[in-house]
């Protein structure tokens, strides 16, 4: 058994090169999130963890360090590492799948912002739908639950500059869609969502506290005119451990 593991986590066939505490790290967090580690239990200890494993103290140690500085447990000398979040309940971000949904969703959120940079840009044709603006507005932003709350996604958001300058004081705030859904100057013909499973880069683990190469999830938002052109184009990036896509086929 120890061996089967151990073979798992130094195993890379992806080549993605992740460090094997990142590896253990997360399964430990798929552990939490099955419910095989509740909310108030105590988690085996270091050497139980490395026979069943088969890692290094150290690798245990350094794991179990991630997880605490995320909140996740609490370790203590003498009476071992508890549990103190359900991450059972932990895909609390949910990925609507209708345009009313998705700004009713993102008013909801009632997100923190922090912005990275914000600038006027001019943007490849290549890959976007529709026709290209002449000039965007863009700004990159950081969004975390409330002041001071941990990074729930990295955005960043183009929106057609002749749009921007109608009301920069407005377009400039906190969550640009839903003023441009509701803005009635604007009239949106035609909307997209595609999401795609990566792995996060150095900015995207530097923003969003994550270890370089863990699963993300990469969402695109594009929105045109009745002319056809791209006023609106969103790439985000979220930790794919906090989304939750619900569908209604029937």
């Amino acid at each position: 058994m120890a061996h089967q593991v151990q073979f798992s986590l130094s195993e890379r066939p992806d080549g993605s090169g992740m460090p094997l505490y990142t590896q253990l790290y997360s399964l430990f967090v798929k552990r939490l999130e099955s419910g095989d580690w509740q909310k108030g239990s105590q988690i085996p200890t270091l050497d139980d963890l490395m026979v069943e494993y088969g890692v290094s103290r150290a690798t245990v140690r350094e794991a179990m360090a991630r997880l605490e500085r995320e909140g996740i447990v609490s370790r203590s000398r003498g009476r071992g590492t508890h549990v103190l979040r359900d991450l059972s309940k932990d895909r609390w971000l949910l990925l609507p799948n209708t345009w009313d949904e998705l700004v009713h969703h993102i008013e909801t959120l009632e997100a923190d912002v922090t912005e990275v940079r914000r600038s006027f840009v001019q943007l490849p044709p290549l890959g976007l739908r529709g026709i290209a603006a002449a000039e965007y507005w863009q700004a990159q932003r950081v969004n975390r639950l409330g002041p001071g709350g941990a990074p729930y996604s990295l955005a960043t958001v183009s929106l057609a500059r002749d749009i921007y300058d109608t009301d920069p004081d407005t377009y400039g705030g906190k969550s640009i869609l839903p003023v441009l859904a509701r803005d009635p100057r604007v009239t949106i013909a035609a909307a997209h969502q595609a999401l795609t499973i990566s792995t996060a880069d150095l900015e995207a683990a530097h923003h969003l506290g994550l270890e370089v190469g863990v699963p993300v999830a990469q969402v695109r938002r594009e929105a045109l005119d009745p002319a056809g052109r791209l006023i609106y184009l969103a790439d985000i990036v979220y930790p794919a451990r906090h989304l939750r896509i619900d569908s209604q086929l029937i």
